[in-house]
Protein backbone atom coordinates (compact mmCIF):
# COMPACT_ATOMS: atom_id res chain seq x y z
CA UNK A 1 0.00 0.00 0.00
CA UNK A 2 2.99 2.32 0.53
CA UNK A 3 4.10 1.73 -3.08
CA UNK A 4 1.01 2.02 -5.27
CA UNK A 5 3.06 3.10 -8.29
CA UNK A 6 5.88 1.34 -10.10
CA UNK A 7 9.40 2.44 -9.10
CA UNK A 8 12.88 2.14 -10.62
CA UNK A 9 15.26 -0.10 -8.67
CA UNK A 10 19.02 -0.51 -9.18
CA UNK A 11 20.53 -3.80 -8.01
CA UNK A 12 22.87 -6.67 -8.83
CA UNK A 13 21.56 -9.96 -10.16
CA UNK A 14 22.67 -12.60 -7.64
CA UNK A 15 20.78 -15.48 -9.28
CA UNK A 16 18.54 -15.94 -12.31
CA UNK A 17 16.42 -18.89 -13.38
CA UNK A 18 13.95 -19.27 -16.23
CA UNK A 19 11.38 -21.94 -15.35
CA UNK A 20 9.68 -24.32 -17.77
CA UNK A 21 6.52 -22.22 -17.56
CA UNK A 22 8.43 -19.24 -19.02
CA UNK A 23 8.56 -17.14 -15.86
CA UNK A 24 11.98 -15.67 -14.93
CA UNK A 25 12.87 -15.60 -11.24
CA UNK A 26 15.71 -13.41 -9.95
CA UNK A 27 17.47 -12.71 -6.68
CA UNK A 28 18.40 -9.01 -6.56
CA UNK A 29 20.96 -7.76 -4.05
CA UNK A 30 22.65 -4.56 -2.97
CA UNK A 31 26.19 -4.73 -1.55
CA UNK A 32 28.60 -2.25 0.01
CA UNK A 33 32.33 -3.03 0.24
CA UNK A 34 31.62 -6.66 -0.51
CA UNK A 35 28.99 -6.98 2.22
CA UNK A 36 25.40 -7.77 1.22
CA UNK A 37 23.06 -5.10 2.61
CA UNK A 38 19.73 -5.96 1.00
CA UNK A 39 18.08 -8.77 -0.97
CA UNK A 40 14.75 -9.17 -2.73
CA UNK A 41 13.01 -11.73 -4.92
CA UNK A 42 11.94 -10.52 -8.36
CA UNK A 43 9.85 -11.99 -11.14
CA UNK A 44 9.43 -11.34 -14.85
CA UNK A 45 6.21 -13.03 -15.94
CA UNK A 46 6.26 -15.29 -19.00
CA UNK A 47 4.13 -12.87 -21.00
CA UNK A 48 6.78 -10.15 -20.68
CA UNK A 49 10.09 -12.03 -20.34
CA UNK A 50 10.73 -12.78 -24.08
CA UNK A 51 10.26 -9.12 -25.00
CA UNK A 52 12.41 -7.74 -22.15
CA UNK A 53 15.18 -10.32 -22.58
CA UNK A 54 15.35 -9.67 -26.35
CA UNK A 55 15.44 -5.89 -25.79
CA UNK A 56 18.22 -6.30 -23.20
CA UNK A 57 20.27 -8.62 -25.42
CA UNK A 58 19.92 -6.42 -28.53
CA UNK A 59 21.06 -3.34 -26.57
CA UNK A 60 23.90 -4.83 -24.51
CA UNK A 61 24.97 -7.77 -26.69
CA UNK A 62 24.56 -10.14 -23.74
CA UNK A 63 21.81 -12.02 -21.94
CA UNK A 64 20.82 -11.13 -18.40
CA UNK A 65 22.96 -13.14 -15.98
CA UNK A 66 24.27 -13.24 -12.43
CA UNK A 67 26.80 -10.57 -11.55
CA UNK A 68 25.31 -7.82 -13.72
CA UNK A 69 24.10 -4.50 -12.37
CA UNK A 70 20.61 -3.71 -13.67
CA UNK A 71 17.99 -0.98 -13.43
CA UNK A 72 14.42 -2.26 -13.55
CA UNK A 73 10.95 -0.79 -13.22
CA UNK A 74 9.08 -2.82 -10.61
CA UNK A 75 5.75 -3.12 -8.89
CA UNK A 76 6.11 -3.98 -5.22
CA UNK A 77 3.98 -7.04 -4.49
CA UNK A 78 3.10 -8.81 -1.25
CA UNK A 79 1.54 -12.23 -0.84
CA UNK A 80 0.63 -13.79 2.50
CA UNK A 81 1.82 -17.11 1.08
CA UNK A 82 5.00 -16.07 -0.81
CA UNK A 83 5.98 -12.84 0.95
CA UNK A 84 7.47 -9.71 -0.64
CA UNK A 85 8.51 -9.73 -4.30
CA UNK A 86 9.22 -7.26 -7.08
CA UNK A 87 7.32 -7.70 -10.34
CA UNK A 88 9.54 -6.42 -13.17
CA UNK A 89 7.71 -4.50 -15.90
CA UNK A 90 10.60 -2.81 -17.74
CA UNK A 91 14.39 -2.67 -17.85
CA UNK A 92 16.97 -0.01 -18.75
CA UNK A 93 19.91 -1.77 -20.51
CA UNK A 94 21.84 1.51 -20.83
CA UNK A 95 22.34 1.47 -17.06
CA UNK A 96 24.13 -1.88 -17.26
CA UNK A 97 26.42 -0.68 -20.05
CA UNK A 98 27.25 2.48 -18.10
CA UNK A 99 28.07 0.54 -14.94
CA UNK A 100 30.41 -1.83 -16.80
CA UNK A 101 32.27 1.11 -18.37
CA UNK A 102 32.54 2.81 -14.98
CA UNK A 103 34.10 -0.29 -13.41
CA UNK A 104 36.57 -0.58 -16.29
CA UNK A 105 37.66 3.04 -15.82
CA UNK A 106 38.21 2.49 -12.08
CA UNK A 107 40.34 -0.59 -12.78
CA UNK A 108 42.47 1.16 -15.41
CA UNK A 109 43.07 4.15 -13.12
CA UNK A 110 44.14 1.90 -10.24
CA UNK A 111 46.46 -0.20 -12.42
CA UNK A 112 48.04 2.99 -13.77
CA UNK A 113 48.47 4.45 -10.29
CA UNK A 114 50.15 1.26 -9.04
CA UNK A 115 52.45 0.96 -12.06
CA UNK A 116 50.91 -2.31 -13.24
CA UNK A 117 49.24 -1.29 -16.50
CA UNK A 118 52.40 -1.38 -18.66
CA UNK A 119 54.38 -3.90 -16.63
CA UNK A 120 53.90 -6.80 -19.07
CA UNK A 121 55.00 -4.59 -21.98
CA UNK A 122 58.50 -4.46 -20.48
CA UNK A 123 58.93 -8.24 -20.68
CA UNK A 124 60.48 -10.02 -23.66
CA UNK A 125 59.66 -13.45 -25.02
CA UNK A 126 62.43 -15.90 -25.84
CA UNK A 127 63.17 -16.18 -29.57
CA UNK A 128 61.04 -19.31 -29.96
CA UNK A 129 58.57 -19.90 -27.14
CA UNK A 130 58.13 -23.66 -26.97
CA UNK A 131 56.55 -24.65 -23.66
CA UNK A 132 53.20 -22.85 -23.40
CA UNK A 133 50.71 -22.79 -20.53
CA UNK A 134 47.23 -22.04 -21.85
CA UNK A 135 44.52 -20.89 -19.45
CA UNK A 136 41.19 -21.63 -21.12
CA UNK A 137 38.16 -23.89 -21.15
CA UNK A 138 38.63 -27.13 -23.06
CA UNK A 139 35.62 -26.37 -25.27
CA UNK A 140 36.39 -22.64 -25.75
CA UNK A 141 36.40 -21.53 -29.39
CA UNK A 142 39.56 -19.47 -28.84
CA UNK A 143 41.49 -22.47 -27.51
CA UNK A 144 40.44 -24.64 -30.46
CA UNK A 145 41.46 -21.99 -32.99
CA UNK A 146 44.80 -21.50 -31.23
CA UNK A 147 45.66 -25.20 -31.38
CA UNK A 148 44.71 -25.45 -35.05
CA UNK A 149 46.94 -22.49 -35.94
CA UNK A 150 49.88 -24.03 -34.07
CA UNK A 151 49.43 -27.35 -35.85
CA UNK A 152 49.29 -25.60 -39.24
CA UNK A 153 52.52 -23.71 -38.57
CA UNK A 154 54.85 -26.66 -38.99
CA UNK A 155 56.55 -26.36 -35.58
CA UNK A 156 56.12 -28.60 -32.56
CA UNK A 157 54.96 -26.91 -29.35
CA UNK A 158 54.48 -28.27 -25.86
CA UNK A 159 51.04 -26.94 -24.88
CA UNK A 160 49.65 -27.55 -21.40
CA UNK A 161 45.99 -26.64 -20.83
CA UNK A 162 45.11 -25.22 -17.41
CA UNK A 163 41.31 -25.17 -17.32
CA UNK A 164 39.35 -22.22 -15.94
CA UNK A 165 35.96 -20.56 -16.28
CA UNK A 166 36.26 -18.01 -19.07
CA UNK A 167 32.99 -16.11 -18.69
CA UNK A 168 30.69 -14.87 -15.97
CA UNK A 169 31.01 -13.89 -12.35
CA UNK A 170 33.31 -16.83 -11.46
CA UNK A 171 35.81 -16.18 -14.26
CA UNK A 172 38.22 -13.73 -12.52
CA UNK A 173 38.81 -15.94 -9.46
CA UNK A 174 39.02 -19.08 -11.61
CA UNK A 175 41.60 -17.55 -13.98
CA UNK A 176 43.63 -16.15 -11.05
CA UNK A 177 43.73 -19.64 -9.51
CA UNK A 178 44.86 -21.13 -12.82
CA UNK A 179 47.64 -18.54 -13.21
CA UNK A 180 48.84 -19.21 -9.65
CA UNK A 181 49.04 -22.94 -10.37
CA UNK A 182 51.32 -22.36 -13.38
CA UNK A 183 54.19 -21.09 -11.24
CA UNK A 184 57.31 -19.30 -12.39
CA UNK A 185 60.03 -20.58 -14.70
CA UNK A 186 58.19 -23.69 -15.87
CA UNK A 187 56.91 -22.19 -19.14
CA UNK A 188 58.13 -19.82 -21.83
CA UNK A 189 54.77 -18.05 -21.90
CA UNK A 190 51.32 -18.15 -20.34
CA UNK A 191 48.30 -17.40 -22.52
CA UNK A 192 44.68 -16.68 -21.61
CA UNK A 193 42.41 -17.73 -24.48
CA UNK A 194 38.70 -17.52 -25.20
CA UNK A 195 36.51 -16.76 -28.20
CA UNK A 196 34.87 -13.42 -28.90
CA UNK A 197 31.88 -11.92 -27.14
CA UNK A 198 29.97 -8.76 -26.38
CA UNK A 199 31.26 -5.98 -24.15
CA UNK A 200 29.33 -7.43 -21.22
CA UNK A 201 30.57 -10.97 -21.93
CA UNK A 202 34.12 -9.65 -21.64
CA UNK A 203 33.46 -7.32 -18.68
CA UNK A 204 34.80 -9.93 -16.24
CA UNK A 205 38.29 -9.26 -17.67
CA UNK A 206 38.10 -5.70 -16.30
CA UNK A 207 38.21 -7.14 -12.77
CA UNK A 208 41.11 -5.55 -10.87
CA UNK A 209 42.26 -8.74 -9.14
CA UNK A 210 42.52 -10.56 -12.47
CA UNK A 211 44.35 -7.67 -14.16
CA UNK A 212 46.81 -7.44 -11.27
CA UNK A 213 47.43 -11.20 -11.34
CA UNK A 214 48.24 -10.98 -15.06
CA UNK A 215 50.55 -8.00 -14.54
CA UNK A 216 52.46 -9.69 -11.72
Amino acid sequence: ELFPDRIWVCAEIAALQVRNNGHCYLDLVQSENGVQKAKAKAIIWAGKYPMLSRFYRETTGSSMQAGQQIQVLVQVNYSELYGLSLIIDDINPEYTLGDAEKQKKITVERLTREGLLERQARLELCRLPYRLAVVSARDAAGYGDFCRHLEAGGYAFDVVLVEAAMQGIDAPASICKALASIGEGSFDAALILRGGGSALDLACYDDYSLCAAIAL
